[in-house]
């Protein structure tokens, strides 16, 4: 069951990635770390969820070892993007939609908030009684 407060995870991210900047490669682009901080360079989108998640924008090497939430954002996510690889791993699906040569930071920020909607949408629709 996907949990409502996700939707507050993308938007969070979608911002990150309008105030920050959007990178691709790498979560972060360290070049810059000289003269800002982690939390202010460009990220790329699992960049953004990580740091939305755990304060940071390098997630733990290991997705077992991620929060919760963490794995759940990049699961749904990689759900709802279209990404030329077929992988089990969620975070490598986002990174090759997100890496793609001409991919752009308002697309990233359009599928973030996109999703964000969707999962606003299923918890606000009304449920229906199935007959037996």
């Amino acid at each position: 069951m996907t949990d409502p407060q996700l939707a507050a995870v993308y938007r969070k991210a979608a911002n990150i990635i309008r105030e920050n900047g959007h990178h691709q490669g790498a979560y972060l682009d360290g070049t810059l770390l000289l003269t800002r901080t982690r939390q202010t360079v460009p990220v790329d989108a699992t960049g953004a969820l990580s740091l939305v998640i755990t304060g940071a924008p390098v997630p733990p090497a290991d997705l077992i070892d991620c929060p919760q939430l963490y794995q759940d954002a990049v699961a749904f996510l990689s759900r709802r993007i279209r990404s030329a690889i077929v992988d089990t791993d969620p975070e490598e699906r986002i990174a090759d939609w997100n890496d793609e040569p001409e991919r752009t930071a308002d697309e990233v920020i359009a599928a973030l908030e996109s999703v964000a909607r969707d999962i606003d949408f299923m918890f606000s629709a009304p449920r229906l009684a199935v007959a037996a």
